[in-house]
């Protein structure tokens, strides 16, 4: 089963507010194919697999948090439960997103700014009409 980057940082915030752990304790985010042996020693039968890592190089979700370099909870968290992201950055189609309403991850003011138009607006044309703006805009 494919876990949203969302909901991994979500899950982690929950582990560090119920442990009642340090304010905000420094984690170390690493994606899947790129964990140190220090973590993999810890399981006897641990299997690096080529295709792991190379699916999640391509699916980086940023490079603050696909470096494995040590950060605050907090921080891990937002990178990994954003809501909003650039058009350019939709456009490579970032991990967690629904590849089939890129546009709700504008903010309101690119939204406008891309459709010429309110989301509202947008929602109540036909879904023929939508589409023809995401495949204009390469948010298909």
């Amino acid at each position: 089963a494919v876990v949203s980057t969302q909901s991994t940082g979500e899950t982690v915030k929950q582990y560090v507010e119920e442990l009642m752990l340090a304010v905000d304790p420094k984690v170390y985010p690493i994606d899947a194919g790129h964990e140190p042996i220090d973590f993999t020693s810890l399981f006897p039968f641990w299997e690096e697999r080529e295709d792991v890592k190379r699916f999640s190089q391509e699916k980086a979700v940023t490079p603050a948090v696909t470096s494995g370099r040590r950060t605050s909870i907090n921080t891990a968290y937002q990178l990994l439960t954003r809501t909003e992201y650039s058009l350019e950055e939709l456009r490579q189609k970032p991990e967690g997103v629904d590849p089939a309403k890129l546009e709700d991850y504008l903010s309101e003011e690119e939204f406008m700014n891309v459709f010429g138009m309110h989301r509202k607006e947008f929602k109540e044309l036909p879904e023929w009409k939508r589409n023809d703006f995401k495949i204009l805009h390469k948010l298909y």
